[in-house]
């Protein structure tokens, strides 16, 4: 499982970048079933767009698959899913958000790095 400290700074997200931001991921798990029949595919990079299977028959087959945990609507409320957001915002280390100190004048070889 990975860490969650800087999450807030590594979108977008999910193994395929399905999610431009963490209030989306959390509106994903808050009801699954219904945010694989509402996914909106258009948020997606072109390539990945392209390989998308949203047809009914295909979300109606994942649905079917899913762990009932997941099957089950979570119900948080729009201030419940805010806090969770601001608590993993909290998570972000603000030394984190620039980290250009720690880019090297030059590569091994001695090729310099443009800054």
């Amino acid at each position: 499982m990975a860490p969650l400290r800087n999450v807030e700074l590594t979108a977008p997200y999910m193994h395929d970048g399905a999610f431009p931001t963490l209030e989306a991921v959390l509106r994903h798990y808050n009801d699954v079933p219904l945010a694989l029949q509402t996914y909106d595919a258009s948020q997606l990079e072109p390539a990945l767009r392209a390989s998308y299977h949203g047809d009914a028959a295909t979300i109606d087959s994942v649905i079917r698959a899913l762990d009932f945990r997941l099957r089950t609507p979570l119900h948080l409320t729009d201030d419940e899913l805010s806090d969770v957001v601001a608590f993993l915002k909290s998570l972000t280390d603000p030394s984190a958000r620039d980290l250009s100190a720690l880019v090297p004048a030059a590569v091994p070889s001695g090729l310099p790095v443009p800054r």
